[in-house]
């Protein structure tokens, strides 16, 4: 990906926690669950309420839309978000060093600011920090009004932020491509090469989506304008296929956990409801209020002794289609343990 062109500012927004519910898909016990293995690095608070970057947002997005799409579980797109995000490295060395091998500075300001850029590419730093040193180095490159060096500055950043460089591709007005066998992964703004990465540059178990929708869609949804796709898409196969429904999701989310006691399934062929319990035996008392204000649990039980939590158990309902004439079977269900 080459474009120039700068990310819209209006990424620096936050999205509340009910706001990411709705454009990713996922439920407060799954952000919860990715918040503990560290996939959000950048949450913060605001008057009690969790908040997320946009950019977090977006990565979210897309590992959801991976995940219903092809029914990954969660546990294995942590990787993915990661590095989307910028926390866990790329190699970035190597574009920094073809960054300064084709600018020659004509000041000693221009070298200055050549020097820094291998000297970030060292240091690495992760996720929005890149975007904090950013604001800087744009700010000396245009100093210089030397667009080169402007370039130079938006290659490295979209080294060490893969998702960075997405928006920059698509701001230029080009659509954007994810491109990943969950080890391995490649944005490609070009729609002629996204068969080629797959067959040849990712070739094993290979898995695509087209990521400039969701994109515009976290873009919209934390205050921003969506970015128009000016670039024909065509040729490009299997790019469109069909996602699972989300409640069908959430079902295969549960079995594969295994941590369920109890599974309550109506019976006439269709799933109507499904109730499940089960135990976090490890949460902490202040996460309990957010537990109790999720729309992902119908109950909460805590059983504590000298003033310790000893287990939560949340049970959670899954309300599924009623059968044609609109009613759902009231008849008892088949248990499972």
């Amino acid at each position: 990906m080459g474009s120039t062109t700068e990310p819209d500012p209006s990424v620096d927004g936050h999205l509340r926690a009910s706001e990411v519910r709705d454009v990713t898909g996922l439920t407060d016990r799954q952000l919860h669950e990715w918040d503990k293995r560290g996939a959000l690095p950048h949450e913060r608070r605001a008057g009690g309420h969790r908040r997320i970057s946009a950019w977090d947002a977006m990565a979210l997005s897309i590992a959801s839309t991976i995940r219903g799409r092809y029914s990954i579980p969660l546990t294995k797109l942590g990787g993915t978000v990661k590095w989307m995000v910028g926390k866990q490295r790329p190699e970035v060395m190597a574009i920094a060093a073809v960054a300064s091998d084709h600018i020659v500075p004509q000041t000693q300001q221009a070298a200055d600011l050549v020097g820094d850029l291998v000297g970030i590419a060292t240091d690495q730093p992760r996720g929005l920090e890149v975007l904090e040193r950013r604001d800087e180095l744009l700010a000396r490159a245009g100093a210089l009004d030397d667009p080169k060096m402007e370039w130079a500055v938006h290659q490295l950043c979209a080294a060490l932020m893969p998702l960075y460089g997405a928006l920059g591709e698509l701001s230029a007005g080009f659509p954007v491509f994810l491109v990943t066998n969950l080890e391995s992964h490649l944005f490609v703004s070009e729609p002629g090469l996204v068969d080629h990465a797959r067959e040849a540059a990712l070739p094993e178990n290979p898995m695509l989506i087209r990521v400039d929708p969701i994109i515009n869609r976290v873009l919209t949804k934390s205050g921003g304008a969506a970015l128009p796709v000016q670039h024909r898409v065509s040729g490009i196969s299997d790019v469109d296929g069909e996602s699972l429904d989300a409640r069908e999701q959430t079902v295969i989310d549960l079995l594969r956990e295994r941590k369920f006691s109890k599974m309550t399934i109506f019976p006439r062929g269709q799933i109507y409801r499904i109730e499940v319990t089960s135990d976090l035996p490890d949460v902490k008392a202040e996460e309990i209020a957010n537990l109790i204000q999720s729309h992902d649990y119908g109950s909460v039980l805590v059983k504590n002794r000298n003033g310790q939590i000893q287990r939560l158990t949340q049970t959670i309902s899954i309300q599924t289609p009623a059968s044609d004439d609109g009613t759902i079977p009231h008849r008892p269900g088949t248990e499972r343990s």
